[in-house]
């Protein structure tokens, strides 16, 4: 299965650009991913992360990707997932220099 851990600052109380969609499902946005990378993350998970150093502040299945096509972040990519408890609380996987945002795709074992 593959996965993904990204930096997802606050916003406030918030982490930036996660939203409820109902039905238990959630959006985060706005990542700059290439179409093969989001649609590999399909029945995957991403990671929700403050820091690098930080376990994930949120995370679940992801379900849907779609590109943004016009305004601000348009070319940019949102996730449509399932969060669950195990999801929260997981180290950072993937590379981890001092610029990346994105730990690029992991392959794990299903749990």
């Amino acid at each position: 299965m593959k996965v993904a851990h990204v930096i997802c600052r606050r916003e406030g109380t918030s982490l930036k650009h996660l939203a409820s969609v109902g039905g238990g499902k959630w959006t985060s946005g706005f990542w700059k991913l290439p179409t093969e990378e989001a649609e590999a993350l399909i029945g995957g998970r991403i990671f929700l992360h403050e820091t690098k150093i930080a376990p994930s502040a949120f995370g679940g299945e992801v379900l849907s990707w779609e590109r943004i096509a016009k305004g601000e972040h348009a070319g940019r990519v949102v996730f449509t997932l399932r969060p669950t408890l195990a999801d929260k609380g997981v180290g950072w996987r993937g590379q981890d220099h001092a610029m990346a945002w994105y730990g690029g795709l992991v392959e794990v074992d299903a749990e």
